[in-house]
């Protein structure tokens, strides 16, 4: 394979690290970037340091997947062999997780999540495609994985066209769970929140009735459920969702009545006139950059206020923000303003993150994506 380099400027390629952006870029090399093809691997090369990256058209950047090889296949090998070092060492079971988490685990582009015998491959980069057999096959022989779909934007297509259909049953916390691969969201479940899930069962009182808006899996009305719930009310607007949760009813036995509502939950709570004493919110990203951050905030703080008109006294709501760029300062600031707003005292009882197979690096800031508050509305 035919290599180019390209010159950096060592400081302002550490800026955003793995994430070199154009303007690192020294002015002779600069003007060869419209040659450069979407996914197409380079070597950045500084005064003092040397990266390998991939440039990412969609992004207008490079990402970084390795510092000592051009070889995707080793860095590959080498990512993968330290995601696995890292969650055996905290103590993860391989069961149902995040194998490897994109930059997280230094290999940008490249999600890979693991469910039983089956690994789920979400691609995001065009760079990595025409290895997706060599990732199935390594797969197979570290993690005895007997099935493989690859997901990702409409270029990637199923590594199996004739897999047009895979479904699981998974286990979490005694809770089985219906998950469509193919079909679902992102690899079929949200592996990100097992330990919220399970944590959010101490919030339950005697007799509690549950709202659990944009429920998807509906995994945290199922532990509220399991925990003593009298009444669970699921909301979410989308198809896969209402026939994930009614497989998913039909194999867990629940002394909780349940009730699944196909609807848009930021419209449903403006319109709902039934009281809960638990409301847990869930919105997809309400941003994925700065520039609409303010719409953003806007936005939560508008459903909050919904669900804080919806809670019987002492009521709990806990609710979640998926976006990096919405941080916890953010969401504490939100929370702020409801009380003075509403003239309501409000405890916070609890702040929540990403569960350890989604690492947060800290020498890079977006893998602290997920964050959410549990608080009592007094």
């Amino acid at each position: 394979m035919e290599k180019k380099l390209l010159k950096i400027l060592d400081s302002k390629a550490a800026e955003h690290f793995p994430w070199i952006k154009k303007k690192a870029l020294a002015k002779e090399s600069l003007e060869h970037l419209n040659s450069i093809e979407d996914g197409e691997c380079v070597e950045l090369r500084g005064n003092t340091s040397k990266y390998f990256a991939y440039w990412s058209k969609v992004e207008n950047l490079f990402k970084v997947y390795s510092s000592t090889t051009f070889d995707i296949v080793k860095s590959f090998d080498q990512a993968l062999s330290s995601a696995i070092t890292y969650r055996l060492q905290v103590g993860l079971s391989f069961e149902n997780l995040r194998v490897l988490f994109s930059e997280s685990d230094e290999f940008p582009g490249l999600t890979i999540d693991k469910y039983g015998d089956i690994a789920v491959i979400l691609l995001s980069s065009s760079a990595l495609v025409k290895y997706v057999d060599y990732f199935a096959q390594t797969l197979t022989n570290r993690l005895q994985c007997s099935q493989t779909v690859v997901k990702g934007g409409k270029k990637f297509s199923s590594l199996k066209a004739s897999q047009s259909e895979i479904t699981t049953i998974l286990t979490e916390h005694d809770i089985k769970y219906f998950v469509d691969i193919v079909n679902g969201h992102k690899s079929g479940f949200y592996l990100d929140q097992r330990k919220n899930r399970l944590f959010v069962r101490n919030f339950v009182s005697k007799k509690a009735k549950v709202l659990d808006l944009f429920c998807y899996s509906g995994g945290f009305g199922l532990n509220l459920a399991a925990a003593g719930a009298e009444y669970v009310c699921f909301v979410d607007e989308t198809s896969i969702a209402q026939e994930q949760l009614a497989e998913t009813l039909k194999l867990n036995k629940f002394a909780a009545k349940t009730e699944v509502i196909k609807a848009n939950a930021f419209e449903f709570v403006k319109n709902c006139t039934e009281k809960f004493n638990i409301i847990v919110a869930d919105p997809p990203s309400l941003t994925s950059n700065w520039q609409d951050l303010p719409q953003a905030k806007i936005a939560l703080k508008n459903l909050l206020k919904s669900c804080v008109k919806l809670l019987l006294p002492k009521g709990v709501l806990i609710f979640f923000s998926c976006s990096y760029h919405l941080s916890l300062q953010h969401l504490s600031e939100i929370v702020s303003q409801l009380s003075r707003e509403l003239g309501r005292k409000i405890y916070v009882l609890q702040y929540f993150f990403q569960d350890l197979d989604h690492p947060v690096v800290a020498s890079f800031p977006p893998s602290e994506y997920l964050k959410g508050l549990a608080v009592l509305i007094d």
